[in-house]
């Protein structure tokens, strides 16, 4: 009796770790495939985890947003490595996933798109506010860009496996909307290194 309780016990323990590791998300498998991973690469789901100690640490940066980001995310890392990085840690770019202790990952989820908008006002007043017999129709017609999600992931590895640590969907809509996400990356990033 005491024999199938303990595996009982072991298994609802077990049980929160393997739902987190769900392998056939779509969510996870883009992140796989835009962070360069092997598809059957276990990422697990995790709150608050800490950055790997040690005096530097590897970083590979996965930025997939258009433009010439991953050079300017680069060059951040520079900035880091001058002034930061000996009270810190340093940041020391490899150019593999597997190489890595830290792997950034940033896209957006598809292209812009462009939407069309018409607008239709139908009225019986006049210019100067009073009824009028006379019914006036204006249309208004156009396109806007609309920016479409960039997702931001931070990932560590422990002992083989990826453990995805901070995420961010920056939508565009938000009120206090960065004009660069690139932004909440590095200030995570710059929060997590001087916390561990």
């Amino acid at each position: 009796m005491f024999f199938s309780i303990k595996y009982f016990a072991i298994a609802l323990l077990l049980l929160p770790a393997a739902l987190m590791a769900q392998t056939g998300s779509s969510d996870l498998a883009t992140l796989r495939d835009k962070a360069g991973l092997q598809s059957d690469s276990v990422i697990l789901i995790v709150s608050g985890g800490a950055f790997p100690k040690g005096s530097t640490l590897r970083i590979f940066s996965a930025i997939r947003t258009g433009g010439n980001r991953s050079g300017k995310f680069e060059s951040w890392l520079d900035r880091w490595n001058q002034k930061e990085g000996p009270d810190h840690g340093f940041l020391d770019r490899v150019s593999t996933p597997e190489e890595s202790d830290l792997l950034v990952v940033q896209f957006r989820t598809a292209a812009s798109a462009y939407v069309s908008e018409s607008a239709i006002r139908v009225g019986n007043i006049d210019r100067e506010g009073r009824p009028s017999d006379d019914w006036k129709v204006e249309s208004e017609a156009g396109i806007r860009r609309l920016e479409l999600p960039v997702r931001t992931y931070i990932l560590i590895r422990k002992a083989g496996i990826w453990h995805l640590v901070f995420h961010h969907t920056e939508d565009g809509r938000s009120e206090k909307r960065f004009r660069d996400p690139e932004i909440v990356l590095r200030n995570e990033i710059k929060k997590r290194m001087k916390d561990r």
